[in-house]
């Protein structure tokens, strides 16, 4: 394991190598070849589309926690997707107090277009390495991704047994 020291230098590294990049290219926003088309939504509004678009209904619980919002906060972002047409809002069949979120057809047809231009976005990213670069970097993401599944999940057993 790293010591702490070398972590804290790396943080660094890391932060010092996403400003650069930055600074080249915007990294908050890989759909900004859509700005006129998105020029009415917010980000959380754009958040909230892609999730519902890449996990399709949500329970607005859940949406609430993938876009980082408290659920007051999330039921006025669906509430302004719902009124833009781009959202459908319905209540659980089996569970009356539970309400799910899922695109519209006009959400779907925006959502396709984001995942073309956001597809886009990271073919130039990734074209930008050599295929052993490529290769390595998505070996290591996937380590990564892996090990902070697994430490969620063992948050979430740990916090369901206490």
């Amino acid at each position: 394991m790293a010591t702490h020291a070398r972590v804290t230098d790396q943080v660094e590294q890391l932060r010092q190598i996403i400003l650069r990049v930055g600074r080249i290219r915007s990294l908050r926003d890989p759909l900004g070849t859509l700005a006129e088309d998105l020029a009415d939504l917010s980000p959380p509004q754009i958040h909230t589309l892609m999730w519902l678009g890449n996990e399709g209904e949500l329970p607005m619980g859940v949406l609430a926690q993938r876009i980082g919002a408290t659920l007051p906060a999330c039921t006025r972002i669906v509430d302004r997707l719902k009124s833009a047409g781009y959202l459908l809002r319905e209540r659980d069949a089996h569970d009356r107090r539970v309400v799910r979120v899922r695109l519209s057809a006009k959400g779907t047809r925006l959502h396709e277009r984001f995942e073309t231009d956001f597809r886009e976005q990271l073919g130039f990213v990734l074209g930008a390495l050599s295929d052993d670069d490529r290769i390595s970097l998505l070996a290591i993401l996937e380590r990564l991704a892996a090990t902070l599944t697994a430490w969620a999940e063992a948050r979430e057993d740990h916090e369901r047994s206490t």
